[in-house]
């Protein structure tokens, strides 16, 4: 777990060192994502360590935030690339500058959040948390493993929907996402071994299923906004039905995890030696 959060800390500095108004979809994507792994990284150490650097770590919290309405709109963007034709260019045109407005604000505010984070100062409190990290005995990290922690949370979300997956209502279903990221990202802290990477896989594959369809929907929803003085629109209706099928493939998704996490593990098969030994006590 140290050895990880050395490198998360490392690539947090030089993204926030790196960071502008105009930085590509692709490092706003990576500053999310280092953050929520530090955050994730924040709940097994020390209590002294984490009442001490609590600013720190409020501000990486700020930062995830600000750089995840950013990445939203990124993702739209992109999505909207795949729908529309030229007799819709008009409204594609309307909703495109729509939303290209809203990326430009939403990355004047993270690039004001990053230029506090961009001081000295404040660097140099990040290298200090860093440095306790790396300088705290294994000894005084939170008991209980990662990849057990995540494991228990897993069940428990099991546990929560045994026969009411398909009704689940959309607000849910994107909570249920943020919990399924949460756990993952939990569980990568305890290394890269085959049985986590594929634990982390199956979690990975319902999140993206689920956050593809509440992009569609978000995108849907702006598209709502954007177009409503189309008496008619292809675009919108393209979008509902996009959503509807992404919403019925992340029902699926979700299912099929929390099904496999609530069914009884299965013995694994005997081998043949053991087979004989069996045969010859009875």
């Amino acid at each position: 777990m140290k050895a990880s959060s050395t490198v998360l800390f490392g690539t947090f500095s030089r993204l926030v060192k790196r960071m502008r108004a105009d930085s590509s979809a692709k490092e706003v994507h990576k500053l999310r994502t280092t953050a929520r792994r530090i955050e994730a990284l924040a709940v097994y150490l020390p209590e002294k360590v984490r009442d001490k650097n609590d600013d720190v770590l409020n501000e990486i919290h700020a930062i995830r935030k600000k750089s995840g309405k950013v990445r939203d709109l990124d993702v739209q963007l992109q999505l909207l690339h795949r729908v529309g034709g030229e007799s819709q260019r008009a409204q594609y045109e309307v909703l495109e500058n729509r939303l290209l407005d809203k990326r430009e604000k939403k990355a004047e505010k993270l690039h004001k959040e990053v230029k506090t984070l961009q001081r000295k100062k404040w660097m140099n409190r990040l290298d200090k948390l860093a440095e306790q990290v790396a300088g705290t005995p294994d000894s005084e990290f939170d008991d209980g493993s990662p990849l057990e922690h995540a494991k228990n949370q897993l069940h428990i979300l099991a546990a929560r929907y045994p026969d009411t997956v398909s009704m689940v209502d959309p607000e849910d279903l994107h909570r249920l996402r943020i919990e399924l990221k949460k756990i993952r990202y939990t569980a990568e802290l305890a290394g890269n071994a085959l049985a986590i990477k594929r634990f982390t896989a199956a979690l990975e594959k319902t999140q993206d299923s689920i956050g593809n369809w509440h992009d569609w929907l978000t995108l849907s929803e702006a598209a709502e906004e954007a177009l409503n003085n189309y008496v008619s629109s292809g675009i919108l209706m393209q979008l509902r039905s996009l959503t509807t099928s992404a919403f019925s493939s992340a029902i699926q998704s979700v299912t099929e995890l929390l099904s496999a996490e609530a069914a009884p593990e299965k013995k694994a098969p005997r081998s043949a030696a053991a087979r004989g030994r069996a045969r010859r006590t009875a």
